[in-house]
């Protein structure tokens, strides 16, 4: 169906319908019966085929009931235009409750966030400080033991000219260095007798 054969069939089911529609071509002028059980569409593509001049709406005493010229039923009159239903925009009204609630999950979950942030920087700042006083520490129980060797190689050289005494000395010296895994005492040989810590 054209766009004009169906601005025909809407102008047709208008109230008061017609019982008789009344059709100019021309100069001739000719009637289609539109009662009851009657095909507005099809009534409306055969005045669209014949195109006819004018139309004319007749009611059951032969009155007009309206008339009008196809041609000016391809735009709908504002009166014939259904009414256009605009949306009205929906307030909503402000309630204070509410948005003191939505500004305290907004503080909240900023605090969450700035404490877990704080909570990570300071765990990491104290695992930073424990490495570097455990490396310090390392590094100053190595000076000592350092220390305590040279001291011990220092008596362990000079326990010969000390005597009987000195002698005994040296050789616990040695038996403390060998103690500790240094490799500063040497081994006892295969066979030898081991001795008793004193001197020859």
């Amino acid at each position: 169906m054209s766009p004009l054969a169906q601005s025909i069939r809407f102008w047709l089911m208008r109230r008061p319908r017609p019982v008789k529609l009344r059709l100019h071509v021309g100069k001739e002028v000719s009637e289609i019966e539109t009662g009851l059980g009657v095909s507005w569409a099809r009534v409306a593509e055969t005045v669209d085929s014949m195109e006819a001049t004018k139309l004319e709406a007749l009611s059951e005493t032969g009155s007009l009931i309206r008339a009008c010229k196809p041609e000016e039923l391809a735009e709908p009159d504002d009166d014939d235009a259904p009414e256009a239903t605009t949306a009205a925009p929906v307030v909503v009204p402000f309630d204070a409750e509410t948005e003191r609630w939505k500004l305290f999950a907004t503080l909240l979950d900023g605090a969450y966030k700035h404490a877990n942030e704080q909570a990570f920087a300071t765990l990491a700042g104290i695992v930073e400080r424990m490495a570097r006083r455990d490396e310090a520490t390392s590094r100053a129980l190595e000076r000592v033991r350092d220390g305590l060797l040279r001291e011990a190689e220092e008596r362990y050289a000079a326990a010969p000219e000390a005597g009987a005494e000195g002698g005994m000395l040296a050789q616990a010296a040695a038996a403390f260095l060998g103690g500790m895994g240094q490799g500063k005492a040497e081994a006892v040989p295969n066979g030898a007798a081991p001795t008793n810590g004193k001197g020859h």
